[in-house]
């Protein structure tokens, strides 16, 4: 019995998942991307309708703000949770992003 149960495993353990791939877009219509968008290195935003232009999404205020680097969210880093200390890295993504 035991080696009807190892062959069975076996044959089970040789089959690959079977994977449906969707290549539709992914992002909802109200999601649009802003920027240049050619191949020359310009990075899009990701165009949100909520997004509070020249204030932080959590506060309002629009003092020294730290903008996303994908979308046009922009924070205070003792807004965000946790609080972002020290300075802004290079590269810095909003908690949606």
């Amino acid at each position: 019995r035991m080696s009807s149960l190892v062959e069975r495993l076996r044959v089970r353990s040789d089959r690959r998942p079977v994977y449906n791939l969707d290549d539709s877009d992914d992002e909802p219509d109200s999601v649009k991307k802003r920027g240049m968008g050619s191949p020359s290195g310009v990075i899009e935003k990701i165009e949100r309708p909520d997004a509070k232009n020249g204030s932080c999404q959590s506060c309002g205020k629009s003092e020294n703000l730290w903008d996303c680097d994908t979308c046009l969210y922009a924070y205070h880093p003792s807004c965000l949770l946790p609080e972002l200390k020290g300075p802004r890295p290079n590269s810095w993504k909003c908690p949606e992003c």
